[in-house]
């Protein structure tokens, strides 16, 4: 029973945290690229917008960035639940933050409360260390698959939602400021089950004479794994490689949608419920399915493949259903991607550092969330297909990374 209230907790942060992810999207692309004069004026040029609207994407991942590893590195240290506590707290505050810098028009602040919750959801590395104290390499796989298959069913609910709840057109109390409120009454709850539901999973080291500021600069530090020159590094590259092709064709899905098809706030939400409903559902059957039949490299190496193929598909496509379509075929190659990367780095860890093998693993991820969006939104004033081709060049890169990795390092786990 107890196990399964952890569970439970876990599954219900990392639903909150992506729902918060999720509500920009439809959101911030409306906000940066109608013709209405939102939170900048609309007669701003599309370089400015652009990259106001990279910022905007960029400041919640580059929070997590800083985020994850510190908040592994303590929870190794001072256990899982007050690190989970103190972040849930700070997700509520954020929330309510954004939702005040946009009621006010407030860029500042609006960047300042993405950034702040991006360091509070860096709980992320919480929900795979504690699976990976109750797993082991051969089921580790089974058991990530829950988390990405939970983070895309909110990622397929909350652009739907925030499209409702901000559209003022259908709904005479709708706001733009709505969508926040909401998720924080959802993180509220979140709370309150993680005070009343959830134990602790690991057994704190506790060491009184090393300050916490200590922990947070060696967290800090673990992210300097990816330079350094470990049989680990490739394997990390891989992972940032995976990712920035994953999050650059979600973060720059819409505005394309609106360059191909001139959508608007609906249209846009429904491409993200899609995408996210691709990714749910690779997560629990696919992924799952291919992991008793493949290696999370192989699988890996297949699910690049073909997201280059749709990824070209995408910008040459003529219809928005067709559109929509293909986005839900790249979900379903980014789910198996991202699963099994993730299941890779973890198999390099051991059972005593897997709060800080996946702090690295989720910094890395959040910082090929973060880097891609800040240099790519500079440039796509030219083009919106250009965050797509980066996406295929990421993808082949990584491709190209594993099958350069000796055959040992293919076919045995590293501990």
């Amino acid at each position: 029973m107890v196990r399964k209230l952890t569970l439970f907790t876990i599954l219900l942060t990392i639903f909150v945290d992506f729902f918060n992810l999720g509500l920009i999207y439809p959101l911030f692309t409306s906000l940066m690229f109608s013709t209405q004069e939102t939170l900048i004026n609309a007669n701003s040029s599309d370089f400015f917008k652009n990259c106001i609207f990279g910022l905007l994407v960029a400041a919640y991942p580059c929070g997590q960035l800083m985020g994850a590893p510190i908040i592994g590195q303590l929870s190794d240290k001072y256990g899982r639940r007050p690190l989970l506590i103190v972040s849930l707290h700070g997700t509520v505050i954020t929330l309510l933050l954004c939702a005040l810098g946009i009621e006010f028009k407030y860029l500042s602040i609006i960047f300042l409360s993405r950034f702040l919750g991006g360091i509070m959801a860096g709980n992320m590395t919480l929900a795979y260390a504690t699976l990976a104290d109750y797993s082991t390499n051969t089921n580790r796989v089974r058991l990530f698959a829950f988390l990405p298959a939970v983070s895309s069913l909110a990622f397929a609910i909350s652009p739907f939602l925030a499209s409702e709840l901000s559209d003022s057109h259908s709904h005479t109390w709708a706001n733009a400021t709505m969508p926040f409120m909401f998720a924080a009454a959802i993180s509220i709850i979140n709370l309150i089950v993680a005070l009343t539901c959830f134990p602790e999973t690991t057994k704190p080291i506790k060491n009184l004479n090393q300050k916490v500021i200590n922990q947070v600069f060696k967290g800090i530090n673990q992210l300097t794994s990816i330079v350094k020159p470990s049989i680990q590094r490739p394997y990390l590259l891989a992972l940032f490689l995976m990712i920035s092709a994953n999050f650059l064709f979600v973060q720059f899905v819409g505005p394309l949608a609106i360059a191909k098809f001139n959508v608007h706030t609906r249209e846009i939400g429904y491409v993200y419920t899609i995408t996210g409903l691709g990714a749910g559902l690779g997560n629990l059957f696919l992924t799952r399915w291919l992991s008793s039949k493949l290696l999370p490299q192989n699988a890996l190496k297949g699910s690049l493949l073909i997201l280059c193929v749709l990824l070209a598909a995408l910008i040459l496509c003529p219809t928005f259903v067709l559109f929509q379509f293909i986005c839900f075929l790249i979900m379903l190659a980014c789910a198996v991607g991202y699963t099994n990367s993730m299941a890779m780095v973890s198999n390099l860890g051991n059972e005593t550092n897997q709060g800080e093998t996946m702090g690295v693993a989720v910094a890395i991820q959040n910082g090929a969330e973060f880097i891609p969006a800040s240099i790519v939104g500079f440039f796509t004033f030219y083009s919106r297909s250009i965050p797509m081709l980066v996406a295929i060049g990421c993808a082949l890169g990584c491709y190209t990374i594993l099958k350069m990795i000796q055959k040992k390092f293919l076919t045995e786990p590293i501990n």
